[in-house]
């Protein structure tokens, strides 16, 4: 057993630490966890190959299996917002929408929206019915509905 070995990769384990702590991408812990393998296998023997291969070997198991887990499990999933909740609503044209005069204003589940027509050059008339098919920055994305609001 050589105590400079195990000082080594204990050294090397606070580093990693260090590193996950500042950057927190899930990346470096899984060295944390070959690092600190290594460790225990300097306290056993004092192949520095073997040390190494160690580390090696379940850093790159440790990112290839743990990782991928961690970052579903602990990745929060996108939360809808209430802006979310107009696509695909029906709305009725406040002001005539042409993307050419950069003008359009939808009125979408009681609230207004600056729009857009979906289909370029196109021009939708106030008080037409519309779609909304998705949102950009701040603007509606709409296109006209050729039936009765439901």
């Amino acid at each position: 057993m050589s105590y400079m070995d195990v000082l080594i990769w204990a050294i090397l384990v606070g580093v990693f630490v260090a590193i996950e702590l500042a950057t927190v991408e899930w990346f470096s812990i899984w060295f944390v966890l070959g690092s600190a393998c290594a460790m225990v296998v300097a306290y056993f023997t004092n192949s520095a190959t073997i040390q190494i291969l160690v580390f090696l070997v379940v850093s790159l198991v440790a990112v290839l299996t743990l990782r991928p887990i961690a970052k579903r499990k602990l990745t929060p999933e996108k939360a809808a917002t209430n802006a979310d909740r107009v696509i695909g609503a029906h709305g009725v044209v406040q002001e005539e929408i042409s993307n050419r005069k950069a003008t359009g204003l939808v009125k979408v589940l009681g609230a207004e929206w600056t729009a857009r027509c979906a289909e370029e050059g196109a021009v939708i008339a106030q008080g037409e019915q519309v779609l909304v098919l998705r949102i950009e920055g701040v603007k509606l994305i709409v296109e006209k509905l050729e039936g009765e609001l439901d």
